[in-house]
């Protein structure tokens, strides 16, 4: 029996719906998104992306409520996302 491939990333976290705020868990993604939980790492809150899971697909709430992993981006889109942010950012300290 060959090892099970990790494709997914769970980034458990809130939604927020009007003046309704909840959180969603990484089993719960899992089930949302219709993915197997063995095929997934969970991202711990408030750790950083590691660039050598850049592979997997990032599956996150959605305040749309629609959960397609076809629309999902990589952890490697997320990282290079996070890293424009904070170049924008113009509150960042330019020493």
């Amino acid at each position: 029996m060959s090892a099970r491939q990790i494709k997914y990333l769970l980034i458990p976290g809130l939604i927020i719906k009007g003046n309704d705020t909840h959180r969603i868990s990484a089993p719960e993604l899992a089930r949302l998104y219709g993915v197997d939980p063995r095929d997934c790492f969970i991202r711990k809150d408030g750790a950083p992306f590691r660039r050598y899971d850049g592979h997997l697909i990032a599956l996150m709430p959605e305040s749309s409520g629609v959960y397609e992993v076809t629309l999902c981006q990589t952890v490697a889109d997320l990282i290079q996302r996070e890293i424009v942010m904070q170049d924008r950012n113009p509150f960042k300290d330019r020493r």
